[in-house]
């Protein structure tokens, strides 16, 4: 599959009225639909599709996110050492794609205990 570098800007912003600003060189399928980047040593995959999946990998966990309009979907937070994993629950309430990103807001439950209401705003160009 061939890939062309791409500048790709995060917004993340969390119940907390905590906001996480990251701009990354990242790497983008030809058909726009695979993305790929590192952020303080986690790798990111997000796959973009009817859903957006959102892979993040770091030495000591992993996390894969599933988003899905108006539907609430399930994954899983694994903990790496000692060897854990937590149900996640994710219920997309807005998710908007354009050519060059997506927006997202979405309620995350971990091990059915609430965890907040969260964003993302991504663009690549």
């Amino acid at each position: 599959m061939d890939k062309k570098n791409i500048k790709i800007k995060v917004i993340e912003h969390s119940n907390c009225d905590c906001e996480t600003l990251t701009n990354v060189i990242g790497e983008i399928s030809k058909n726009q639909r695979d993305l790929r980047y590192e952020e303080e040593n986690v790798s990111v995959k997000i796959f973009i599709n009817e859903e957006i999946v959102i892979k993040k990998t770091h030495s000591d966990y992993d996390l894969t996110l599933i988003f899905n309009e108006n539907k609430k979907t399930s994954s899983l937070y694994k903990i790496k050492s000692p060897e854990i994993n937590f149900n996640v629950e994710v219920d997309t309430i807005f998710l908007e794609k354009s050519k060059r990103g997506f927006i997202i807001k979405y309620n995350l439950t971990i091990n059915k205990e609430y965890a907040g209401l969260f964003e993302i705003y991504l663009r690549w160009e």
